[in-house]
């Protein structure tokens, strides 16, 4: 699922994507604050939804509430380096980036093949047109870097 959200522009903003067994919101519940970001989902999938009170109920146990310093720690790391993937000046540069960052969060070895995020997701979070992450997989696949299934 992505995770983004409007600009005051109204552009959308990509802030992450949420994977399997992953959560979202919960510093929302923790702040008492409405979320300021939006999910869309990418592909077929099914999602939990706790309410607001039961999460808080949740939160006064110490292994969750250790669990949840764990997570929203982890979040933290992620939107620094997600920052920092912004900060190439070129097109391309900006797109390997994001690429290396989803091969960064995939560090199973034993995973052979890594699926990438749709071009369209890769576009909005290198700040690119959709058609240049399309340039840059081709670029890519033609060095033998990415191979597509």
């Amino acid at each position: 699922m992505r995770v983004s959200g409007a600009s005051e522009t109204g552009h959308e903003t990509y802030f992450s994507h949420v994977k399997a067994g992953q959560s979202f919101g919960e510093s929302a519940i923790v702040l008492n604050t409405p979320l300021l970001a939006s999910l869309a989902a990418l592909t077929t999938g099914v999602v939990g939804v706790i309410s607001r009170a039961r999460t808080r109920e949740l939160f006064l146990d110490p292994s969750v509430a250790d669990a949840l310093l764990a997570i929203l720690s982890a979040k933290l790391h992620r939107a620094v380096h997600g920052q920092s993937t912004l900060s190439p000046p070129g097109a391309y540069s900006r797109v390997y980036a994001v690429i290396n960052a989803v091969l960064t969060e995939n560090t199973d070895i034993a995973q052979a093949l890594i699926e990438l995020p749709n071009q369209t997701a890769i576009a909005i979070a290198a700040n690119v047109s959709r058609e240049t992450v399309s340039r840059a997989m081709k670029s890519l696949m033609q060095r033998g870097a990415v191979v597509k299934e």
